[in-house]
Order: C-alpha cells, then structure tokens, then sequence
C-alpha cells in the first residue's frame, strides 16, 4: 500500500495546502519555481533514462 511509504506524500498534491497556509503564500506564488524544475529536470530524466535502456540491451528492457 502507498499509504505507508514515506515519500507517497510526494506523489499527492494535498500536503502542500497547509504549508501555503503557514508560509501565507499563494499556489500561484511557486508556478514559476515549479515550471523551472520541469524544464530543466525532465530533459535530464528522459536523457538517464534513454541511456539507462540504450546500455541494457535491446532484449532484457523486455523482460
């Protein structure tokens, strides 16, 4: 069950709602900081993970 892994927070949005509240920020406020992550971290992840299955092999991504 993903309810008790440690960083199943991470994959629900909600945990952050109180912390907006607290920090007495807007959603809107970390739209730029999120869009800068995703710009730059999805080339590398899509980079690692094309060398990942380039050195695995043609067959053993299969199984």
């Amino acid at each position: 069950m993903m309810s008790h892994c440690p960083a199943s927070r991470f994959g629900n949005p909600f945990w952050m709602l109180p912390l907006l509240g607290i920090l007495r920020l807007k959603s809107k406020d970390l739209i730029g900081y999120t869009a800068i992550q995703f710009f730059v971290h999805f080339p590398i992840v899509i980079a690692v993970a094309s060398i990942m299955r380039w050195r695995s092999g043609p067959i053993s991504w299969l199984m």
